[in-house]
């Protein structure tokens, strides 16, 4: 994202968001009547079967629960130096996560490969600014991380290693302060932002890091400027569930990535189909337990903005 596009994003005219009233998606939401200057609600193009004297739906419009699933198992070597990053079990961490979040009411979409540029990425962060208090995004990835110089106290910063570039961390916060009040945002990161490995007993033959060599970033490394970190002026409420702390490792394991798997088991254990709604708090404790006790790996997860979501339900 240019310096120049983050300049401008809160210039934009937020308009109020209704999905398509058939699968909730946001892509075809809103348009504005040329008569009455007020946004009116559409379908999206394949969902349009409702004719121009079909009545609107009253009442309070519905939720919106939207997924998006980030991953990469490789990435362009024209951006990074002929590194291609290869990985496993990325695109299985972003579908295996778009089907657990369809399983919990989202309408999950998954970005692989070269489908996961910056600019998709950006773009759901930018339409994300259109939810409404009570909407709900999930935005998983699932690929390498990587540190390069920055503004921050370490003065490094920590970015998402993307197909065709990086997402740094300073961006992803300002974007989140973007979000209105009352919107809850779970962000779901499973990669590493420095190299090293687990305790060596803990290797498994086949598992890598996810992370990339930082000769290889720093050439894409984008202009930074100062912005507020996610504790400054944030009015949504954004859960964090993190598969390492800074500057630790992350696992590719054979299948999947080890913070994903941990994720995917505790959601098994946790809410059995038919069975009672854990909290996101019990799901973060029991997932960060299995990942340490498998794969030697230490993930961490908090809470943001007004509302704690760890006391939340996954379903709610």
């Amino acid at each position: 994202m240019t310096e120049q596009n983050m300049q401008t994003r809160s210039d934009k005219p937020h308009k109020p968001v209704q999905g398509c009233t058939v699968c909730g998606q946001w892509e075809a939401v809103v348009a504005d009547d040329a008569q009455t200057g007020h946004a009116s609600m559409r379908v999206a193009p394949e969902h349009a079967t409702v004719t121009a004297n079909s009545r609107m739906p009253t009442g309070p419009p519905p939720v919106v629960k939207l997924a998006y699933c980030f991953g990469l198992n490789f990435v362009n070597p024209r951006n990074f130096g002929g590194w291609v990053g290869a990985l496993r079990g990325a695109v299985n961490d972003a579908t295996d996560l778009a089907a657990l979040a369809a399983r919990l009411g989202y309408v999950a979409h998954t970005r692989c490969n070269a489908e996961a540029s910056t600019g998709a990425f950006w773009r759901v962060l930018d339409e994300a600014r259109y939810l409404r208090a009570g909407d709900k995004l999930l935005l998983a990835f699932s690929g390498h991380g990587a540190t390069v110089p920055g503004a921050e106290p370490d003065g490094k910063n920590e970015a998402l290693v993307l197909y065709d570039g990086l997402a740094l961390d300073s961006y992803l916060n300002q974007a989140l302060t973007q979000l209105d009040s009352g919107v809850e945002v779970v962000v779901v990161l499973d990669c590493c932002f420095a190299g090293g490995l687990g305790p060596a007993e803990k290797r498994l033959k086949g598992w890598r890091e996810k992370f990339a060599p930082p000769e290889v970033v720093r050439p894409t490394t984008p202009k930074l400027r100062p912005c507020a970190g996610i504790s400054g002026g944030l009015a949504a409420s954004v859960l964090w569930l993190m598969a390492t702390s800074e500057g630790e490792p992350a696992i590719d394991a054979n299948e999947n990535g080890a913070w994903t798997a941990a994720l995917l088991e505790a959601f098994d254990k946790l809410a059995p189909a038919g069975g009672p709604a854990p909290t996101w708090g019990d799901v973060a404790a029991a997932a960060a337990a299995i990942c340490a006790e498998k794969y030697g790996q230490k993930p961490c997860y908090t809470s943001a903005g007004p509302v704690n979501l760890l006391n939340k339900t996954v379903i709610a």
